[in-house]
C-alpha cells in the first residue's frame, strides 16, 4: 500500500504469471486497499498476507487441502507462532480448535479465529459484500471471521503453519478498534 521501500520492485521482479502485481500511488488503509485487491483477484479461495508476517511452505497445500474434503466450510485457518521483529519464536500466538461448535462458542467471547490465518471461499466474501469495513482501524479480522461463521461453516488446521511478526508500530498495536 503505497511502500516506499524496495517491496514492491522485489514483487515485480518474480517471473511466474500466477503472481500479479498492484500498487497504490498513496496510502489507501488497510481495509480499503483489500477490498479493492479482493475486487481484481481471481481465485476461490482467498487469504490475504500481511507483508511482514512468513509463511511455512506448506501453508498453502495444507489449507487447500482442506477445502477440497470439507466441501461444507466456508472458512478455514489454522494456528500461528508470533515472532519477534527479528524472526525469533516467542510465546504462542493463538492455538486453534478445529471443530465448528467449539469456533462459534470462543468467537462469543474471545477473538479465536479472526486473524492472518483465515483462508475463505470467494462466495462468502461476495455474500457479505466487502471484506473490511472501512470504519474498523484495526480488528478487521475479527468482525471477518464473525461476519462469516453467523452464516458459514468453518474449520482450522491445529498446526503452526504462519509466523506471525510482532512488530511495535503494526496496525493492531496501540490502536482504537473503532
Amino acid at each position: 500500500d503505497a511502500s516506499d521501500d524496495s517491496t514492491y520492485e522485489i514483487a515485480k521482479s518474480y517471473n511466474d504469471k500466477r503472481i500479479v502485481v498492484f500498487r497504490n500511488r498513496t496510502n489507501k488503509k488497510k481495509p480499503e486497499t483489500v477490498n479493492w485487491l479482493f475486487t481484481n483477484s481471481t481465485g476461490d479461495i482467498i487469504t490475504i498476507h500481511d507483508a511482514d508476517d512468513i509463511s511455512l511452505a506448506t501453508r498453502f497445500e495444507s489449507i487447500i487441502k482442506v477445502f477440497k474434503s470439507q466441501p461444507n466450510i466456508s472458512m478455514c485457518g489454522h494456528s500461528i507462532q508470533r515472532i519477534t521483529e527479528n524472526g525469533r519464536p516467542i510465546q504462542l500466538y493463538r492455538w486453534k480448535v478445529t471443530d465448528f461448535e467449539n469456533i462459534k462458542m470462543g468467537m462469543q467471547s474471545y477473538n479465536t479465529d479472526g486473524d492472518a490465518s483465515l483462508f475463505i471461499r470467494r462466495e462468502a466474501l461476495t455474500d457479505l459484500g466487502e471484506i473490511f469495513r472501512p470504519y474498523f482501524k484495526n480488528n478487521m479480522d475479527y468482525d471477518l471471521a464473525l461476519r462469516i461463521i453467523e452464516k458459514y461453516e468453518s474449520s482450522n488446521l491445529p498446526e503452526v503453519l504462519l509466523y506471525y511478526r510482532n512488530v511495535p508500530n503494526s496496525i493492531s498495536k496501540g490502536v482504537f478498534t473503532y
